[in-house]
């Protein structure tokens, strides 16, 4: 099953978790993370489960590196979680993912 998520996170300016989607059968996803605001810290973590309740933190991407990261793991189910910011000046991020 492919699936694909533009700004599944959206301007987020704090904490938050997104809904968990099944993605039965897709063994590769793609991550890309936009900051704006030049926050010192933060991260986007892509969670894979196998049974929608348990959850592994699999990928991330943080301010100020790489802005895209991967994944061949064969999960069920998968979920973004954004932790917080800290520093930069009225920072956001949103976030895209794609799985095959």
């Amino acid at each position: 099953m492919s699936f694909a998520k533009v700004n599944w996170l959206d301007g987020v300016t704090s904490a938050e978790t997104t809904d968990p989607v099944q993605v039965l059968g897709s063994t590769r996803y793609a991550l890309q993370v936009a900051y704006t605001g030049s926050p010192s810290s933060g991260q986007v973590l892509l969670q894979g489960s196998l049974d929608g309740v348990n959850w592994v933190g699999d990928v991330d991407v943080n301010p100020g590196g790489t802005t895209t990261a991967r994944s061949d793991k064969p999960w069920n189910f998968i979920r973004l979680a954004f932790a917080g910011f800290s520093g930069g000046s009225s920072p956001t991020v949103s976030a895209s993912v794609i799985a095959v």
